[in-house]
């Protein structure tokens, strides 16, 4: 996946929209359907924020929030194994930006 600029409106908005859903069924997902399904999701959210930009080049700052929610999730104590090695890549490609941006 390249990154992807936000200038690109009709793509954004419609990967907005699915993020969006997502995350506000982020609990339902977890405890319903499959670990893949839902790891599937994790694994979304965190590339589309470690990739997607601003027009001036910044991180898509409002994705910042629902990636933590469900890397929390991932970390919690009832968290299976493949949730926990799921959230360490994750944090693996998100480390980079993070440490970027907050310098």
């Amino acid at each position: 996946m390249s990154c992807l600029s936000v200038d690109n409106a009709m793509m954004v908005t419609i990967k907005m929209e699915v993020l969006f859903l997502l995350h506000v069924e982020k609990d339902v997902l977890r405890k319903t359907e499959p670990a893949g399904k839902w790891l599937s999701c994790v694994a979304l959210l965190c590339q589309t924020f470690s990739r997607m930009r601003m027009s001036d080049d910044r991180p898509f700052e409002l994705l910042v929030r629902p990636v933590f929610e469900v890397l929390i999730l991932c970390l919690s104590a009832d968290a299976s194994e493949n949730e926990l090695a799921c959230a360490t890549t994750q944090v693996g490609f998100l480390y980079i930006i993070i440490v970027t941006e907050c310098n």
